[in-house]
């Protein structure tokens, strides 16, 4: 059907006009570098919160180490409780022991005295290992400082009698009930206090005059040991 002169035909519809349909398909690509960006930001954010973490652990030790202001500074003790005793106060060896009634500071907080000695005490119902016999020292053990408020003389000191021959006696060769007041080798002694009395122990007969008792701090490998003498 032919149209009459001076029609035009309708112009086409705008794009997204209803009932024209628009092209379809994948959207436009990434950026080649947009990937590493986004990597390089994370191992950025790691990073930083790796070094936070070290500067704030370093800073906490420092602060626990001191404190204080710039006026007054405390150090928190450095003591070490595996670090080795002091030496004695007063030199000491097996031919030149300290006289009776000294006492000598042993180099760990205790400080020790031999007041007497029996030879012969009178022990009852009580018969020393075979070659042995009991003899009788009177000790004074005063604790003086340390790290515990108590101990026991037992944890403080190695205690034992030595003869001409090198032999050392201790408790373990022998023991028995001294005769009163006892030294109480298993008591606590508060700082200050002191544990006084007598110890027996069973010492080889043939050395029995020539003795000396040797002291030591407890737990020791490397102390300076103490010589004392009992007569």
């Amino acid at each position: 059907m032919s149209q009459g002169p001076g029609f035009a035909p309708p112009p086409p519809p705008p794009p997204g006009a209803p009932g024209e349909r628009q092209p379809t398909g994948p959207g436009p690509a990434p950026t080649a570098g947009g990937g590493r960006e986004g990597g390089r930001t994370a191992a950025f954010v790691l990073l930083g919160l790796v070094i936070g973490l070290a500067v704030g652990g370093l800073g906490g030790f420092v602060a626990g180490r001191m404190v204080g202001d710039d006026d007054t500074t405390v150090r928190i003790s450095d003591a070490d409780p595996f670090a080795e005793p002091g030496a004695p106060s007063a030199a000491s060896s097996r031919n030149a022991p300290i006289a009776l009634g000294t006492p000598v500071e042993l180099g760990n907080g205790w400080t020790l005295e031999v007041r007497s000695f029996d030879a012969a005490p009178r022990i009852e119902d009580q018969e020393p290992p075979a070659g042995r016999q009991w003899v009788s020292i009177e000790l004074a053990a005063t604790y003086v400082e340390g790290e515990q408020e108590a101990q026991s003389p037992f944890f403080g000191m190695d205690l034992a009698l030595l003869g001409a021959s090198g032999t050392a006696s201790t408790t373990f060769d022998g023991a028995c009930f001294a005769p009163e007041p006892a030294f109480d080798n298993l008591g606590d002694v508060f700082k200050g206090g002191t544990a006084t009395g007598n110890l027996c122990i069973a010492v080889p007969i043939d050395e029995v005059d020539d003795l000396v008792l040797v002291a030591e701090p407890a737990l020791s490998f490397d102390a300076t040991k103490t010589y004392f003498t009992v007569r």
